[in-house]
C-alpha cells in the first residue's frame, strides 16, 4: 500500500508550475518522498523479518539433525544438551506471539480477565501467516487453555502435518482428546509421542491417565499403573502423575497406597482440589472419619462443586453412616436441603 501511495504521490509532486502553485509543488514533493521513504523501511522491515524466520529455521533444522544423529549414537547427554538449544531457539521465536508455550493441563479452564486477554493474544496470532509447527502449537495451547479443545486439536493436526515427529504436538492432541472424553484416540496419540521420545514424563503420564480412563478393567488398570510409576520415576515433581497414580490405585481398590501419591500431588500443588476430594474418599474407604472430613473440607473450600458430588459418593458410605461423622458430614455438604451459606 505505502509504494501504491508514493507512485501517485510522487508523479503529482513532478507536476509543472503551470498545473499548481509552487508551495503546493513543494508540499507534495516533501509529501512523496516521505511516502516513498517508508515504502522502503517497511520493504526493509519486511525481508529482515524474513530473513530471521528463514534463519530460525535453518538452525532448528540442523540442532534436529545433530539431535537425531545424537540419539542414534546412544548419546544421551548430547542430546539433552541439543533439547535445551531447541528450547531456546523455541522461546526466542514465539516470544514474538506471547501465547504459553505448554498447555496447563493441572489448571481449570481459564475465566475472567485472564482469558480475555488470553484471546486477545489468540486473535492476535490468528491474523499471522504460521510457518512453524511451534507456532499451531501456540495456537492450540491457548485453545486449550480457554477450554476450546475441537480447535486446540485442529491446530495441534497442523502442526504435525508441518512436523510428523514433533512429540510435544502429539501429547498436546492427546490431552485434548482426554478432555473431550475420546480417552482411546488419546491414548494413539500418547503411544505416538512415546515412540518419539521414549524418556518424557509427560508422554508416560498422559498415557496412563488415557489407559486409566478407558474402561477401568484390571488390564488397562494395570497397564495405566506402569505408564505412571515410569512417569514419576522420569520426573519425581510431576504432580499430575502423581495424581493419576493415586487414582489409579484406588480404582483396583490399593486404597492405603493411593495414600502416598496423593500425599505427593498435594505436596506439589496445595490448591489441588482433586487430589484432596480423592484423598477424603481412600481415608473414608479407610474408616479414617476425622482425616477424612478435614481432607474433604479443603476440597470444598477450593472448589463448591464438590459438596454435592460428595453427597452421591458411595465413597463416603463410612462417613455418612457414622453415629459420629455423620451428623458432621452432612452439616459440611449441606445435606437434607440445609445451606451452611445461611445466616453469614
Amino acid at each position: 500500500m505505502p509504494g501504491q501511495l508514493s507512485d501517485f504521490l510522487i508523479p503529482i509532486a513532478l507536476l509543472s508550475t503551470e498545473d499548481a502553485p509552487s508551495t503546493v509543488i513543494a508540499v507534495v514533493k516533501i509529501i512523496g518522498c516521505v511516502v516513498a521513504v517508508l515504502a522502503a523501511v517497511l520493504a526493509f522491515h519486511r525481508y529482515k523479518n524474513r530473513q530471521r524466520k528463514e534463519s530460525h529455521v535453518e538452525v532448528v533444522d540442523i540442532l534436529k539433525r545433530q539431535k537425531a544423529r545424537a540419539a542414534d549414537q546412544g548419546d544421551r547427554p548430547k542430546v539433552e544438551r541439543l533439547e535445551k538449544l531447541l528450547d531456546e531457539q523455541d522461546e526466542a521465536r514465539l516470544a514474538q506471539i506471547g501465547l504459553p508455550k505448554t498447555i496447563r493441563m493441572e489448571k481449570p479452564t481459564l475465566r475472567g480477565q485472564e482469558a480475555e486477554e488470553l484471546r486477545a493474544l489468540l486473535e492476535s496470532a490468528l491474523k499471522r501467516e504460521s510457518a512453524t509447527a511451534e507456532e499451531f502449537i501456540q495456537r492450540g495451547n491457548a485453545h486449550f487453555d480457554l477450554g476450546e479443545y475441537e480447535p486446540a486439536i485442529e491446530a495441534y493436526d497442523q502442526a504435525i502435518r508441518l512436523s510428523p515427529r514433533h512429540a510435544v504436538a502429539h501429547r498436546s492432541r492427546g490431552a485434548s482428546l482426554g478432555r473431550l472424553g475420546h480417552h482411546d484416540q488419546a491414548l494413539e496419540a500418547f503411544n505416538r509421542a512415546i515412540k518419539i521420545e521414549p524418556d518424557s514424563a509427560m508422554g508416560h503420564s498422559g498415557r496412563g491417565a488415557a489407559l486409566g480412563h478407558l474402561d477401568h478393567l484390571v488390564d488397562h488398570l494395570e497397564d495405566s499403573l506402569v505408564a505412571l510409576e515410569r512417569a514419576v520415576e522420569l520426573d519425581p515433581s510431576h504432580t499430575e502423575a502423581f495424581y493419576n497414580l493415586g487414582t489409579t490405585l484406588a480404582h483396583l481398590g490399593r486404597h492405603k497406597k493411593a495414600l502416598v501419591p496423593l500425599v505427593q500431588a498435594i505436596k506439589f500443588k496445595p490448591d489441588h482440589e482433586r487430589a484432596h476430594y480423592n484423598m477424603a474418599c481412600e481415608l473414608s474407604m479407610l474408616n479414617r472419619g476425622e482425616a477424612a472430613l478435614v481432607s474433604l473440607s479443603t476440597a470444598i473450600g477450593l472448589d463448591a462443586k464438590y459438596r454435592e458430588k460428595s453427597t452421591k459418593d458411595e465413597y463416603f458410605a463410612f462417613l455418612r453412616d457414622h453415629p459420629d461423622f455423620g451428623p458432621r458430614f452432612r452439616e459440611l455438604v449441606g445435606e437434607d436441603g440445609e445451606d451452611l451459606n445461611d445466616g453469614e
